[in-house]
């Protein structure tokens, strides 16, 4: 049996209410009770034109946000340069994404994917991402091949790690 002046007044007890203990362990530095903002994960499928470029909004960050572990996944045909921008100045720019090889001949494209490795971006702000389609034709001109001309393009699935 648990002794009254061990539960929490405000279930029935007699010890001081819950909020009072969580407060004082947070004051005495119980690492059991530090509060952090968990972590979210946004993601935007872009598509750009043949030979355009696109900007899409990924996330709004707050303060005391930042965004990190930015990827772009794609099985397009078509090269890229992809720009990370905040409030709409570039924070990074010209990371260059390529299909392989293997997707010119391909029955079936691989998908591929580019990691933003060591970006950070912090808030506040609106976190947004700028696709620009870099070939005017295909990995292989499409009257020499039929399975070009069904080929995938243009189109992107972009993801970020939000954290507080």
């Amino acid at each position: 049996m648990i002794d009254a002046s061990e539960v929490p007044s405000d279930f029935g007890g007699k010890a001081p209410t819950l909020a009072e203990i969580v407060n004082a362990s947070k004051e005495a530095g119980d690492a059991a009770i530090t509060t952090t903002q968990p972590e979210r994960y946004e993601s935007k499928e872009v598509h750009v034109k043949k030979a355009k470029a696109t900007v899409e909004e990924l996330a709004q960050l707050q303060t005391g946000e930042a965004a990190d572990n930015i990827a772009i996944y794609s099985r397009s045909i078509a090269s890229a340069q992809v720009d990370v921008l905040l409030n709409g100045t570039k924070v990074k720019e010209g990371v260059s994404m390529s299909a392989p090889a293997a997707n010119a001949d391909a029955e079936e494209y691989a998908p591929y994917h580019v990691v933003m490795e060591g970006l950070k971006v912090s808030g506040p702000g609106t976190l947004s991402i700028q696709i620009t389609e870099m070939d005017s034709t295909s990995v292989k001109d499409s009257s020499s091949s039929s399975n070009n001309s069904k080929a995938p393009r243009g189109c992107y699935v972009v993801a970020a790690r939000i954290s507080g």
